[in-house]
């Protein structure tokens, strides 16, 4: 049961970033993007999730992200990549 939700709302995730290219790795980096926001709008208005738990946990997923993509700006950044 665990796996299924995991894959599910991974799988949201996925459709968002299809969703907005302007995200993806090799965007500008300059493009100021509140990443939390966009997502939040795009949930309310492409899926039905509506579980708190649920949106907890997608929100955690694209908070992973925003510091990932933060670590590979930086690591680019300073060793010119």
């Amino acid at each position: 049961m665990l796996y299924d939700n995991v894959y599910i709302l991974s799988d949201i995730f996925h459709r968002f970033l299809l969703d907005h290219p302007e995200l993806q790795e090799g965007a500008d980096a300059a493009t100021e993007v509140d990443l939390m926001q966009r997502f939040e709008d795009w949930l309310d208005c492409e899926t039905d999730v509506t579980d708190l738990s649920h949106k907890a946990t997608l929100l955690q997923l694209v908070s992973s992200y925003e510091a990932l993509m933060e670590v590979r700006d930086t690591l680019t950044t300073s060793t010119g990549l």
